[in-house]
């Protein structure tokens, strides 16, 4: 009888110990469940925290001052490109402007919008480059400026972009085609690499955005 009462006692706190480690175990699952923190993305790279930019000043397409606090209140998707962009830049404007419109139920109080940054900037002035983004939509705005300007931006958001001599004073750009998030605070948020998936880029959109709310 005495042997029996210890294996009874000694089984108690294993017991005890494996109800605890379990229900702990379940509390670390849901508390990671419901974490806003916690997210998955199959495209994007998410900066954690968000790099604040450094100043600039560059003008958008109606030639107003755009500076970096201009990108607060909007979700912003940044290209870098050029109108002289025979297909890179006119098809990626293009599926960032279908990305855009099926975003913009989920932003909220702050809307989405595509930013074409020029890498040409000697080029693209803002009579230049106003007609070329209006046809791309409403939501598609286009930034220029001095060459040192756009360089600081650039900087700031990781693009890379290098004017290439073509024979007879004529010049191409060569260009990241990234895609760069800007948050509504004007953050850095996020990159989607090239080539552009535009499915995947909608589906870790909406994922962004409903963390970053809660977060």
């Amino acid at each position: 009888m005495k042997k029996e009462t210890s294996k009874s006692t000694t089984a108690k706190p294993i017991i005890v110990i494996g109800l605890a480690a379990t229900m702990l175990v379940a509390g670390l699952a849901t508390a990671l469940l419901k974490s806003p923190h916690v997210a998955s993305y199959e495209y994007a790279t998410v900066l954690k925290p968000a790099s604040a930019l450094k100043s600039f000043q560059l003008v958008d397409q109606n030639n107003n001052s755009f500076v970096a606090e201009d990108f607060q209140g909007h979700w912003n998707l940044v290209f870098f490109g050029f109108t002289h962009c025979p297909d890179i830049c006119p098809t990626t404007l293009s599926q960032l402007a279908i990305a855009s419109k099926r975003l913009q139920p989920s932003t909220g109080r702050e809307p989405l919008r595509v930013v074409l940054v020029s890498v040409d900037p000697e080029r693209d002035t803002p009579a230049v480059i106003a007609p070329y983004v209006a046809h791309f939509g409403d939501n598609v705005i286009g930034v220029t400026g001095s060459v040192d300007e756009t360089a600081k931006l650039a900087r700031s958001l990781g693009a890379f972009y290098q004017k290439v001599a073509m024979g007879d004073d004529e010049y191409s750009v060569d260009h990241s085609a990234a895609i760069v998030v800007v948050n509504p605070h004007g953050e850095f948020q996020a990159l989607f690499n090239s080539p552009l998936q535009l499915d995947l880029l909608v589906s870790d959109m909406r994922t962004l955005i409903k963390t970053w709310k809660t977060s």
